[in-house]
C-alpha cells in the first residue's frame, strides 16, 4: 500500500541511454526473442537503406551470428557514417540522416525513421561496436552496457559500416534465438531487394556452421514459390498522388510512391487467417499487420471485379452473389512500396499509414489488371467464382432464417436485402414506426439495404449478454433479440464483426424526443452486448432532418438546431458590419456572441409585453437593476433614468415605481416588487454573459444594444421554416437523400470517451444500488445522439 507521494515520487529519466535501458519494450517489440529479433534487423535495414540507394558504393550485406557467443555482427559496403556524426548516430536518441527524405538528401527512400534503431544495440548489448570506413580512414567506437569505453582511429581503404554487438540477455531474451528466425526474415526481405548480395553466416565460438546466400530474387519469384493455383499478375510501377498533407496548406502535395505487387490465388489460402499469405513491405521493412498498401492492393481488386469483370458475365453468373470478401478470399500476393517519408503506427514498425500509398496501389494493381490477357483474368475470375459457390454450398442454415419471405422466423417489419453483383457494403436500417418502413422501402437502395422497422426495445442493458437470448424463447420476442438474429449476430464474448451479415448497422428514427429515445437503447444495448461491432465502428445514427425552408427556389434542409444556427449566421455576417465600442468585431467573436445571446431578444419582447413598454426601455431597466426589489433606491434611480425626463420616480407602500408617459410610446407603471424582481432576475443571468448592453455600431449607426443587434439577426430566419416530428413527413425522394443515400446522408458513427473504463466498474459488485445508478448513468452519457460528442 502506497505510504507518501510527494515531489521525490516523480522521477525524470534524463540521459537516453537509461530511457532505453529502463523501458526498453519503448523502443521495440518486447524483451523476449521477438525483441532481439527486431534489434538485429533494426541494424540489417540501416545497412540495407545504405546499400539499396542509387548509385550506392557497394551492393554487399554480411550478418553473422554465433549460436555459442550470441555475438551478431552486420557490415555493408556502403559509405559508411560521417565520422563527425558517428558518436551522435550512436547515443543520441532521434538522430538520423533520415528524417526527411526526398530526391535531394543522402536517402530517397529508407525504412528508418524515427532515429531510434542502432541506439537500442548499442545500449541493451553488453558490448558493442560501430565501425565507419570512410575516405581513407577509419573510426570505431566502443561500448560497454551502452557506455563508450574507447576509441580507435586508423587508415584503411575500405569503405562502410560494421555493427558488433552481444544483446544483454539480463535485460533481453536472445538465448531463444534461433538461426532460422534471422535466415528465414533475411530470406524473405531479400526478395525486395535483388540487387543486393546478402550473405548469412552461422558460426559456433567462431568456426563457421552454415552459410546462406541470397541474390536476385524478386516479389514474382516469392509468389512463385507458395505454388499459388492461378497465373501470377505482376505489376511494377510508379504513381505521384496528390494529397493535401495539412488542413492549412496553401497548395496540393505530389507524392511519389514506386510500386510492386505480385497477385495470385491459393486456395490454401481460403482457410487460412485474414492476410495470412499476403506479404508487404514499405521500403525496407516488413509491415507484419499491413496497412495502406495491402488496403489499396485488396481495393484495386476489389475496383477491377466490380466494375470491369462482373458487368460481362454470363446469364449463368450474372446473379452470383459476389462480395467484396469472396473477391479478397484465398489472395496469394506480395506487395513492396517505396517512398520518401514513410509513416508508421509506432517504433515497432508494424503497419504503414500513409493514405497517398492506398491510393497509389489501388490504381497501378487496377490499371494492370486492365491490360492483362483474358486467359489470365478469366483464370483469377474463375478462382472468385469457385469461391462463391463454394461459401453457397457448404452455408450453414441459421436458426433463425430471416431473409426467407416464407419462413415463420422471419420478422414481419423486415425488408431484406437482394443480393447480387451490385452489393457492395450491404447495411441494416432501423427505422422507426410502420409508415416509415414503406417509406424506406421506397427509397433505399435493395441492393446494399435491409430495413427493420421497431418500437423502442424492451431495456435490457443490465441483463446478462450470455442470457439476453433467452427471451426469444418467450411469447412476445424483444426487438433487440430480432435485430441479433437479422444481423446474424451473438451478444457477449461470442460477438464477432466479421461474421455480421452487414458491414454497418444504422438506427434511422424521428428527430423528435421519442425517437431520439429508440436511437439511445438500441445504441445503448448493441454497446454493452455487442461492443465488438462498436469498436470496429459498424454502429451509428443516421442523422434525421429537423427543419427546412426554401433557400430561392430550393428547399434546405438541416439537421440539428446547430447547423440551422450555422446558417443563419453565415448569411447574416455577409450583409452586417458590427464594431464593438468602435472596435470592429471579428467574425468570429460576431458568429460567438449571436450563439450566446441566441434567445435574447425572445426573452426581452416577452418581458416587455407583459409589462407594456419598449423593449429597448426593459432592457436598461433590467441592465440598471441591482440586489433584490427592497434594495432599489430613489437616489439611484434619478440619475440613472436621466435621460428619461418625463418619467418619474414614485414611492408607494415602500416600493419603488416607475411612473410616466414616453414620447411616442405607450403609459409606462412599473412598480418593483417581488414578481417584477422574479422575472428580471431571470433575464439578467442572459445579460450576464456580456460586458454591457450597448456600444454597438451596426454598419456604421452607432448607440445600438444587444437587442438591436439580435432583432436584426432575427430577421434572417426564413419563414416558411417547417419542423419535422417524423420521417414519415418526407416524401421518397427526399427519403432517399436524407436518409438512405450514402452520398447525400450524414450519419454519425458510435465512438467512447469513457466507455472503456464506466464498462469495468459496472462489471465488479457495487456496494450500493444508487452507486450502480450513478456509473449506469454515466454509461448512458456517452451515447448521446450530438454532432459534438460522435464523429461523422
Amino acid at each position: 500500500m502506497a505510504t507518501r507521494y510527494d515531489s521525490d515520487s516523480i522521477q525524470s529519466i534524463k540521459e537516453d541511454r537509461m530511457r532505453v535501458r529502463s523501458k526498453p519494450s519503448m523502443f521495440i517489440v518486447d524483451t523476449h526473442k521477438a525483441g532481439a529479433v527486431h534489434i538485429i534487423f533494426e541494424v540489417v535495414d540501416n545497412a540495407i537503406d545504405e546499400l539499396s540507394i542509387d548509385n550506392s558504393a557497394g551492393k554487399t550485406l554480411n550478418v553473422t551470428f554465433d549460436i555459442k557467443t550470441r555475438e551478431v555482427v552486420v557490415s555493408d559496403d556502403g559509405r559508411g557514417i560521417p565520422h563527425e556524426a558517428l558518436l551522435d548516430a550512436c547515443t543520441v536518441l532521434n538522430t538520423s540522416g533520415k528524417f526527411d527524405n526526398d530526391e535531394n538528401t543522402a536517402y530517397t527512400y529508407s525504412g528508418g525513421v524515427f532515429g531510434v534503431g542502432l541506439k537500442t544495440a548499442v545500449f541493451l548489448s553488453t558490448h558493442c561496436e560501430v565501425s565507419s570506413f570512410r575516405d581513407g580512414k577509419f573510426l570505431t567506437y566502443k561500448f560497454e552496457d551502452g557506455l563508450l569505453v574507447d576509441t580507435v582511429k586508423g587508415k584503411s581503404k575500405n569503405h562502410g559500416t560494421v555493427v558488433k554487438f552481444t544483446i544483454d540477455d539480463n535485460i533481453i531474451d536472445i538465448n531463444d534465438v534461433e538461426p532460422e528466425d534471422i535466415r528465414a526474415r533475411l530470406y524473405e526481405k531479400s526478395f525486395c531487394f535483388p540487387d543486393v548480395d546478402m550473405t548469412l553466416v552461422i558460426t559456433k565460438d567462431g568456426t563457421e556452421v552454415k552459410t546462406y546466400n541470397y541474390k536476385g530474387n524478386t516479389l514474382l519469384d516469392l509468389v512463385k514459390k507458395q505454388r499459388p493455383d492461378t497465373d501470377i499478375v505482376h505489376v511494377v510501377d510508379t504513381r505521384k498522388v496528390r494529397v493535401l498533407k495539412r488542413i492549412d496548406d496553401d497548395d496540393i502535395s505530389e507524392i511519389k510512391v514506386q510500386v510492386e505487387v505480385a497477385i495470385s490465388y491459393k486456395w490454401e489460402a481460403t482457410e487460412a487467417d485474414t492476410d495470412a499469405f499476403v506479404v508487404s513491405y514499405a521500403n525496407s521493412i516488413k509491415t507484419y499487420d499491413g496497412g495502406q498498401h495491402v488496403d489499396g492492393l485488396k481495393q484495386g481488386l476489389i475496383k477491377y471485379f466490380r466494375e470491369v469483370y462482373a458487368p460481362k458475365l454470363g446469364k449463368k453468373d450474372k446473379d452470383l452473389p459476389i462480395m467484396p470478401s469472396d473477391i479478397t478470399a484465398g489472395l496469394c500476393a506480395m506487395v513492396s512500396v517505396k517512398l520518401a517519408r514513410p509513416e508508421f503506427s509506432a517504433q515497432h514498425k508494424s503497419r504503414l499509414s500513409n493514405q497517398e500509398v492506398r491510393f497509389a496501389v489501388r490504381d497501378a494493381v487496377f490499371d494492370a489488371l486492365c491490360k492483362q490477357k483474358s486467359d489470365v483474368i478469366n483464370g483469377l475470375g474463375d478462382f472468385i467464382k469457385k469461391v462463391v459457390r463454394g461459401k453457397l454450398a457448404s452455408k450453414k442454415v441459421r436458426t433463425k432464417d430471416t431473409d426467407n419471405a416464407f419462413s415463420k422466423d422471419r420478422p414481419q417489419k423486415f425488408v431484406p436485402i437482394i443480393y447480387n453483383m451490385k452489393t457492395v457494403s450491404p447495411e441494416l436500417c432501423i427505422c422507426e414506426g410502420d409508415s416509415v418502413l414503406g417509406l424506406a422501402s421506397m427509397a433505399r437502395d435493395p441492393n446494399n439495404q435491409a430495413i427493420y422497422t421497431c418500437k423502442k426495445p424492451k431495456n435490457v442493458f443490465d441483463s446478462d449478454s450470455e442470457t439476453i437470448t433467452q427471451a426469444q424463447n418467450q411469447a412476445t420476442v424483444n426487438n433487440f433479440n430480432e435485430i441479433l438474429n437479422i444481423a446474424n449476430i451473438e451478444p457477449g464474448k461470442k460477438c464477432d464483426p466479421s461474421k455480421c451479415a452487414f458491414q454497418r448497422i444504422l438506427i434511422c428514427t424521428d428527430a423528435d424526443i421519442d425517437g431520439t429515445g429508440i436511437a439511445i437503447t438500441i445504441l445503448g444495448l448493441l454497446a454493452k452486448h455487442c461492443k465488438p461491432l462498436v469498436d470496429a465502428g459498424m454502429v451509428g445514427r443516421i442523422l434525421p432532418p429537423l427543419y427546412s425552408f426554401m433557400e430561392g427556389k430550393k428547399k434546405k434542409f438541416v439537421q440539428s438546431k446547430r447547423k440551422f444556427f450555422e446558417y443563419l449566421t453565415d448569411r447574416f455576417l455577409n450583409d452586417y458590419r458590427i464594431s464593438y465600442n468602435g472596435k470592429p468585431m471579428s467574425k468570429k467573436a460576431i458568429a460567438e456572441f449571436l450563439e450566446i445571446n441566441s434567445d435574447y431578444d425572445t426573452k426581452l419582447n416577452k418581458i416587455s409585453d407583459y409589462y407594456c413598454c419598449d423593449p429597448r426601455f426593459m432592457e436598461f431597466i433590467i441592465w440598471k437593476y441591482h440586489g433584490s426589489y427592497k434594495e432599489q433606491k430613489k437616489s439611484y434611480w434619478l440619475p440613472a433614468l436621466r435621460m428619461y425626463k418625463e418619467l418619474r420616480i414614485l414611492v408607494e407602500n415602500g416600493r419603488l415605481v416607475i411612473d410616466g408617459e414616453m414620447s411616442g410610446a405607450d403609459y409606462i407603471n412599473l412598480e418593483m416588487d417581488d414578481h417584477f424582481d422574479h422575472r428580471i432576475r431571470k433575464f439578467k443571468a442572459i445579460q450576464a454573459n456580456n460586458r454591457q448592453i450597448d456600444g454597438f455600431t451596426i454598419n456604421g449607426e452607432d448607440g445600438k444594444t444587444i437587442y438591436d443587434l439580435m432583432t436584426a439577426f432575427r430577421r434572417y430566419i426564413p419563414k416558411d421554416v417547417k419542423y419535422y416530428k417524423g420521417l414519415g413527413e418526407l416524401t421518397p425522394k427526399e427519403m432517399r437523400e436524407l436518409c438512405m443515400s450514402p452520398e447525400t446522408r450524414t450519419v454519425i458513427i458510435l465512438q467512447f470517451k469513457d466507455y472503456e473504463r464506466d464498462m469495468q466498474k459496472l462489471s465488479v459488485i457495487l456496494s450500493t444500488r444508487a452507486e450502480y445508478a450513478d456509473i449506469r448513468m454515466r454509461v448512458m452519457s456517452h451515447i448521446a445522439i450530438s454532432e459534438a460528442d460522435l464523429a461523422t
